[in-house]
């Protein structure tokens, strides 16, 4: 080397170069070198964006809207459909008594069967009462009495026949409960 030429500082085959297009981008301030198109372009695709997060809101409203709409038509539907039963419970009834009293004849028996499976199929099921524990959900007590042989409060006589109409109470069943003898009392005469 000679005495008056400066060193060369070495360079490694890692170490990059940097060109003068790099040293420019990394001087300065980089949202001020952004070309006027290049903002119009990023303008755009934020208002694409917007646009698409609008549609996608109002497509999940929609579906909420028809699933709304069509919980509510089945609630509808299901209403009539109740009303309807509970007004044929009255027939129900007058077949019930009907057989109840003596009148004979399989036609009437038979039209019994008949009006009680398509009730069944509209989903009508009775409530069997006889000998049951007494709940206060399925059964309404109209007359109770203490009784020796029970344990816990049982319906002992059904007045009228209560329905589920496809698991819900339509009409609780009518009872006469037997409960057992409070601790402490007598029988009394009569009883």
């Amino acid at each position: 080397m000679s005495s008056g030429a400066k060193p060369r500082p070495r360079v490694r085959v890692s170490d990059k170069r940097i060109g003068s297009r790099d040293k420019e981008a990394t001087h300065g301030d980089v949202a001020s070198d952004v070309a006027p198109q290049d903002a119009a372009e990023l303008q755009a695709s934020e208002s694409v964006r917007d646009y698409l997060d609008d549609l996608k809101r109002l497509q999940a409203e929609f579906d909420n809207y028809r699933k709304r709409m069509m919980r509510e038509q089945t609630e509808i539907a299901s209403r009539a459909s109740a009303r309807l039963v509970e007004r044929l419970l009255v027939v129900l009834d007058s077949f019930d008594r009907a057989l109840a009293h003596g009148s004979t004849g399989d036609g009437l028996e038979l039209v019994r069967k008949e009006l009680m499976s398509v009730l069944a199929a509209e989903g009508l099921e009775a409530i069997d009462a006889l000998g049951k524990p007494f709940d206060p959900n399925l059964h309404e007590a109209v007359e109770s009495h203490e009784q020796d042989d029970v344990s816990e409060p049982t319906c002992t006589e059904v007045y009228r026949t209560g329905y589920l109409l496809k698991g819900k109470v339509l009409r609780p069943s009518m009872v006469v409960v037997a409960r057992p003898p409070e601790a402490g009392s007598e029988p009394q005469e009569g009883e």
